[in-house]
């Protein structure tokens, strides 16, 4: 193992197990519901398991899958006020699994999008390891949530967004982590994205921080899900 793709949505790929364990690349394979969840846990990648926010579902189910299954984290979940007339459900049921991780001790991957505000503020309610996936906050989130020790998951888009290049620049690299979210997010607009985009990640981090990075970035993964 030399890199880790803490989220990417595999059931979305065709398969590419045997190309990406020749490159050193490990793979979280993230679930937004319990019928994605299930393509997780049939899958051959580590697991993390989840109810994205406008996701169909009933906790009693999710809840069964992750406790049945162990898996590496509880996620995609969080909040995506993009749909604001769903606000009010998302909390409930965001707030829902994030007991349940924390029940079970478990790191969570955190969706965000437009609602980055909320999430940080429901968050400091729990005792919990918690990856901000693709966070796209204000500056002063950003402070607050490396104070609290929060990771960072770097996308591919990291290439070409100077968004997501200022986040690398806020965050210690010991709080940095990467990933692909494929098939979205990758280096190239337009092209669908793969953990094979990781390596480019890792070496646009590097250039920012001005340090090679790979290891440090490695060990981040491991200390949190492994």
């Amino acid at each position: 193992m030399k890199f880790v793709d803490v989220h990417a949505h595999m059931y979305l790929l065709p398969e590419m197990k045997k190309e990406l364990d020749a490159k050193g690349i490990a793979v979280i394979n993230c679930g937004t519901n319990p019928v994605t969840n299930q393509e997780v846990i049939d899958s051959s990648y580590f697991k993390s398991l989840g109810w994205w926010p406008l996701e169909k579902g009933f906790f009693d189910v999710v809840r069964k899958q992750v406790v049945e299954n162990n898996p590496v984290a509880v996620g995609e979940i969080g909040l995506d006020f993009y749909w604001s007339e769903t606000k009010k459900k998302q909390v409930v049921q965001f707030k829902k699994m994030l007991g349940l991780a924390q029940e079970l001790g478990k790191p969570v991957i955190v969706h965000s999008r437009r609602a980055e505000k909320d999430v940080v503020e429901i968050l400091e309610g729990y005792d919990l390891r918690v990856v901000m996936h693709a966070f796209t906050g204000k500056n002063s989130l950003v402070g607050e949530c490396v104070e609290r020790g929060y990771f960072f998951s770097i996308p591919g888009i990291v290439v070409r967004s100077e968004q997501s290049q200022k986040i690398v620049e806020l965050v210690p690299v010991e709080q940095l982590l990467t990933e692909s979210d494929s098939p979205y997010l990758g280096p190239v607009k337009g092209e669908r994205n793969s953990p094979l985009s990781i390596p480019q990640v890792v070496e646009k981090i590097s250039k920012i921080k001005g340090e090679f990075c790979e290891k440090k970035l490695l060990g981040n993964a491991k200390s949190i899900f492994f």
